[in-house]
């Protein structure tokens, strides 16, 4: 019978390989594809695929250009999200954590693009965001920066979130 691997084995195969930890990031942007074409909150076939690969494969070339650094943002947006959830109080560094994800502004351009396809007549895709997708709007509106708008123009693309 082969023994149990135990946590200490696994870190001490990840400090002798740290090929390893530039990996794990790929596989969440990969994941991230699969989750955006199964999106129930999303009905239109040709958003979703759009959606999966901007958000996929623009996670993709963050990673590769932050060397998966980009991928640890978003562990504490979705300790924030599970909070919240879970009936604990708001935390505004979850909310910087949110508006340096950028999973969120590959979103925002993934509607920006099918909003374009759906104003040339092209019937899979849509502009508008479902509102549980729509974390930079909620971000907006709650540090009231461009009045709850969504268009980024003459704006800084990225939140300023005040600090405590």
């Amino acid at each position: 019978m082969e023994p149990f691997r135990t946590a200490g084995q696994v870190f001490e195969a990840v400090r002798k390989n740290p090929a390893l930890t530039k990996f794990i990031p790929f596989l969440g942007d990969l994941y991230q594809g699969i989750v955006e074409v199964t999106n129930p909150s999303e009905p239109k076939l040709g958003q979703k695929l759009l959606n999966a690969a901007v958000i996929g494969g623009g996670g993709l070339l963050a990673s590769t250009a932050t060397g998966g650094i980009d991928q640890y943002l978003a562990i504490p947006d979705t300790i924030g999200v599970v909070g919240k959830t879970a009936g604990f109080p708001e935390n505004p560094d979850y909310d910087k954590a949110a508006a340096a994800n950028v999973e969120h502004y590959l979103r925002e351009a993934a509607y920006h693009l099918g909003g374009m396809g759906e104003a040339v007549g092209l019937p899979y895709f849509s502009g508008e965001m479902p509102a549980e997708d729509a974390k930079l709007k909620d971000l907006r509106e709650k540090y009231n920066y461009g009045g709850g708008s969504t268009s980024t123009a003459g704006r800084p693309m990225t939140l300023i979130l005040p600090t405590r």
